[in-house]
């Protein structure tokens, strides 16, 4: 049981979270941020600046990488360090740093205690991106701003201060006029009668062990890296689950700098695949991949690959993400477009 007044005294000297009473600061003491980034010097930085602004917020467990794990220990001598993303269970808030071409990027996926995968059920994360667009990659302090940025907003939702919008995007491309811009999240912007997903997809395919239990399967075997395949309706009525290579690794290595990310963190299907069953008679009705060690969210590489330039990729067909984390599937989420707002909405 923490101590409210070794609570009291670091908040005498700490960070307070404005608009937020101490009540509202203690609740914190509940939720596990979970840092994520590559182990370059940028993703580092900008993770540790993250970190400690949530603890010294109130965060009470963090899993963390063992660069600065530590430093975040000294801020909060109570904090709990976890070995790894499985031991984090909601309340939970998921955090990653990738450098970009364009700047940098950070992906942001918070589960409140009573939603996914911890009360059984498949309810979605709340998932914000920050973009910050520079036209070249991010210097070491554009990082630094960017974690600090992402704690700001991961501890306004938690906080029922403001909600968790879907993007965040900084355009710094011309330093006398910067653009800020922000995008609620899907169902903010819907109205319950604008999008009618098919109803029961997800619910078919998870009834079906045929289909399900080969991508379960797969999902856990190829932790700590992403899979991916397709779920296919046959001719007679029936749904088919396709497992594919992740292409993601080759392409990296050929092209790092149009493919920054790996296996670990990203996907890439073979289309020859779609093609073939196509041929065969078979509709491809969802493309199906996992994320390690984070949510079962639609984050904005999904959304970038699934729909460039806004449309999708493949009119009508689902997109299943499956949550593994430390090597258990935890949760699934299916996401369809819709285009009255251009965003993948989960059924």
């Amino acid at each position: 049981m923490r101590d409210p007044k070794l609570l009291f005294a670091r908040y005498g000297r700490q960070l307070l979270v404005d608009g937020a009473d101490f009540a509202g600061q203690a609740r914190l003491h509940a939720w596990t941020a979970v840092l994520a980034g590559d182990t370059s010097e940028l993703a580092q930085a900008a993770a540790e600046a993250c970190g400690r602004y949530l603890v010294g917020a109130g965060v009470g467990a963090v899993v963390a990488p063992s660069a600065f794990a530590g430093a975040l220990q000294a801020l909060d001598p109570q904090l709990q360090l976890l070995d790894g993303p499985g031991a984090a269970s909601p309340p939970v808030a998921h955090y990653w740093f990738a450098s970009r071409p364009y700047g940098a990027s950070v992906d942001v996926a918070v589960t409140d205690a009573d939603t996914g995968y911890a009360a059984g059920k498949s309810g979605p994360a709340r998932v914000a991106t920050l973009r910050f667009e520079l036209g070249a990659p991010a210097p070491l302090d554009v990082a630094v701003v960017l974690g600090a940025a992402a704690a700001e907003l991961i501890l306004a939702d938690v906080l029922q201060l403001e909600p968790l919008p879907a993007i965040v995007a900084i355009d710094w491309t011309d330093p006398t006029a910067p653009k800020l811009t922000k995008q609620p999240r899907s169902h903010d912007l819907l109205a319950p009668s604008q999008f009618t997903p098919p109803p029961g997809l997800l619910a078919e395919m998870r009834g079906d062990a045929r289909v399900w239990q080969p991508i379960a399967d797969e999902v856990v075997r190829g932790y700590p890296t992403e899979t991916c395949g397709l779920i296919v309706r046959q001719p007679d009525g029936n749904l088919h689950a396709i497992v594919c290579p992740n292409l993601q690794d080759r392409y990296h290595a050929l092209d790092p700098r149009e493919f920054p990310r790996t296996s670990r963190t990203a996907y890439k299907l073979n289309e020859r695949v779609i093609a073939k069953s196509a041929d065969a008679g078979e509709t491809l009705v969802a493309i199906w991949h996992s994320h390690c060690d984070a949510g079962a969210y639609f984050s904005a590489e999904d959304v970038r690959c699934a729909a460039p330039g806004g449309q999708p990729m493949y009119p009508g067909v689902a997109y299943l993400v499956l949550s593994v984390l430390g090597g258990v599937l935890r949760a699934a989420e299916l996401y369809h477009f819709d285009a009255a707002t251009g965003a993948f909405v989960a059924e």
